[in-house]
């Protein structure tokens, strides 16, 4: 489960990650079987609800969820409203009554709020859960094409958000500490190298495949 980076709809479908490594852990035998439930701008809040009301029907209990947390969450986490945001793509519903309300939890502390209903919700459904980080570009602002393209030529734009997303995956790394379960650090795995992306969050046809020799020993292990 994942935003954009885990969909990956501008790839092949058999050159995504999450096909990859289903290929390499099914090589000795046919045991897994892997589905994308990634979904282009997704929030974290919106994934727990595909989590409760689409994936735990499709695949029921003893099923393992893997989630990336989305980089999508970054755009909404610091408006007005945090998840609960006006937007027409972020909010979780519309119109958004509870835009304003200064006792919502908000930025970094409604995050893990949603960790900690995720975490609760995969237990009650006796789905087992693995929390992952997503890489994303990190670059020389001066000289990176698509990274000044995207922030309009603003540094201080960049280097804000930035900021926001190593502490997003900081957040994942604390929660899946503190609550004992498993992670895959995506984000340490490819540190940034802009080689593996086409822009700041989506993976090339080179990244796919160091993404997925990665993921597939780690993901390995914990179903083990």
């Amino acid at each position: 489960m994942g935003d954009s980076f885990v969909e990956s709809m501008y790839s092949a479908e058999e050159l995504r990650f999450v096909s990859q490594v289903e290929r390499n852990l099914n090589e000795d035998s046919e045991k897994y079987r892997f589905l994308n439930a990634g979904y282009s701008g997704s929030t974290s809040l919106q994934l727990l609800n595909s989590l409760i009301n689409k994936v735990y029907p499709t695949v029921g209990p003893g099923s393992t969820i893997v989630f990336f947390a989305p980089h999508s969450d970054r755009d909404n986490l610091y408006k007005d409203g945090s998840y609960w945001n006006g937007s027409q793509r972020g909010a979780a519903l519309l119109p958004a009554s509870g835009v304003g309300n200064p006792q919502l939890v908000h930025e970094i502390e409604a995050f893990s709020s949603v960790l900690t209903l995720l975490a609760a919700a995969s237990k009650a459904l006796q789905l087992n859960l693995i929390l992952g980080t997503a890489p994303f570009r990190v670059a020389d602002f001066a000289s990176d094409a698509p990274l000044r393209r995207l922030y309009r030529r603003s540094r201080e734009n960049y280097e804000l958000g930035l900021q926001r997303r190593r502490a997003f995956c900081a957040e994942v790394r604390n929660f899946s500490r503190e609550n004992n379960l498993p992670l895959i650090d995506g984000e340490i795995a490819l540190a940034g190298d802009a080689s593996y992306f086409y822009d700041e969050l989506h993976l090339n046809s080179t990244g796919h495949e160091k993404f997925a020799e990665f993921v597939s020993p780690e993901l390995a292990k914990h179903l083990s």
